[in-house]
């Protein structure tokens, strides 16, 4: 666990404080099933107080408050329209630094590196702040990892399938999102 003053910032994936008023209700699950040794996603949990905190910080309770106002059946746009909005807020803004090193340090990625995962949802969202490109095993062009590579404006490559099996930690890769190719440089 990493936390600022005493307070959860990031959790482990299976602790057993990620509980749903700390983690969220899909974290929550999350840590459930990784904590029953059920198969999921490596990663962590950031917790809500954090996501609280950079929403303040960054002033987006009113912006996120109204996107979601105007969703639904009879509303102007769509759940997923919505989500879309929401996501573009977020990924526009500046995550705490002391929350931010906390990120980085909790699983050694660094400001410029390639992110590979199997796949990534909104609470990998932070590390695309410091991520030169993105690599993932599952995803397509309306997958999170495309929306949000291009909120960030930077390349993706998704779908390959092999992607985690194949490059390693500490790897050097180089990512040709419009070609769609990664190569092992070694």
């Amino acid at each position: 666990m990493s936390s600022i003053q005493g307070t959860p910032v990031i959790l482990k994936l299976d602790s057993p404080e990620a509980t749903l008023e700390r983690v969220g209700g899909k974290g929550a699950s999350l840590g459930r099933m990784a904590a029953a040794g059920l198969p999921v996603p490596p990663g962590f949990h950031i917790t809500t107080h954090a996501y609280r905190r950079f929403v303040s910080e960054n002033r987006l309770e009113e912006a996120i408050l109204s996107a979601a106002a105007h969703a639904g059946p009879d509303g102007p746009t769509t759940f997923e329209q919505a989500s879309e909005q929401i996501q573009s807020l977020i990924a526009k803004c500046t995550i705490p630094e002391d929350v931010a090193a906390l990120i980085v340090n909790s699983d050694q990625m660094q400001r410029g590196d390639i992110l590979v995962a199997k796949v990534t949802t909104p609470a990998w969202t932070a590390l695309f702040a410091l991520a030169a490109g993105v690599v993932t095993d599952v995803g397509g062009p309306l997958s999170h990892s495309s929306i949000v590579a291009r909120e960030y404006h930077i390349p993706a490559v998704l779908g390959t399938g092999v992607a985690t099996e194949r490059v390693r930690s500490g790897q050097h890769i180089t990512v040709d999102g419009d070609a769609g190719t990664v190569r092992i440089v070694d």
